[in-house]
């Protein structure tokens, strides 16, 4: 009969450092089991579900997923929220090296702590009434959507005032509710970008290639 595995005790309640503290940690540790996972497994399969996430709805909205025509219309508006991914990667050397960690309870522990640090980087990140407003609308609004109205003429005046109509009726503190969502989405996404890297195969390809040529595939994307 097996032994059991040792498992870390669950902290005290009344310990945690602020509600939804257990949960958000839980969060972590699952998106770093789908990043490890998707390292060593051929695409499509754990490595879209890493970055997918888990699906977010805030106050009836749902978050789209983050891709590069969401970015690229964040940047188009010129959304603070941009900031975060030159946060995260300042910060990628210190989460890869945590993940690297096979002790589940210090990986745990060091991925807090490089969380801990990012989310006091991110509380600097400031924005007006209107870019709230906007980086909120290309959360929960298709890209193409987005994109057609910023390409009117009158196309960034139309784009604030199409913000404006879809949330301006909001009450300021579910406003500042989603624009903090956006950040924990944004920051899911780019988080997994970081934590996922090439892994060399046997065969002398990586997951993300195909194997030197004579080499038979073993199963990896050949991209």
């Amino acid at each position: 009969m097996n032994a059991p595995t040792p498992t870390t005790p669950a902290p005290d309640p009344g310990e945690l450092p602020y509600p939804g503290y257990a949960a958000e940690m839980a969060a972590i540790e699952a998106k770093a089991a789908n990043s490890l996972r998707a390292r060593s497994e051929p695409l499509p399969g754990a490595l879209s579900e890493a970055f997918a996430g888990s699906p977010r709805v805030v106050h009836g909205f749902t978050f789209l997923p983050v891709t590069a025509w969401m970015v690229a219309i964040l940047k188009r508006i010129g959304s603070p929220l941009l900031e975060l991914i030159k946060i995260y990667q300042s910060h990628s050397k210190e989460i890869d090296a945590a993940l690297q960690i096979t002790d589940a309870a210090l990986r745990s522990k060091e991925l807090e702590r490089v969380h801990v640090l990012i989310a006091a980087e991110q509380a600097g990140i400031a924005m007006s009434p209107d870019s709230a407003l906007e980086t909120v609308f290309v959360f929960v609004t298709l890209a193409s959507k987005c994109q057609s109205i910023l390409d009117l003429v009158d196309g960034r005046k139309s784009f604030t005032q199409e913000a404006r109509a879809l949330l301006g009726h909001l009450h300021p503190l579910i406003l500042c509710e989603l624009e903090a969502a956006c950040g924990e989405h944004f920051a899911d996404s780019f988080a997994t970008a970081l934590r996922v890297a090439p892994v060399q195969q046997e065969n002398g390809g990586t997951v993300f290639t195909a194997p030197p040529a004579g080499t038979a595939s073993a199963g990896g994307s050949k991209l």
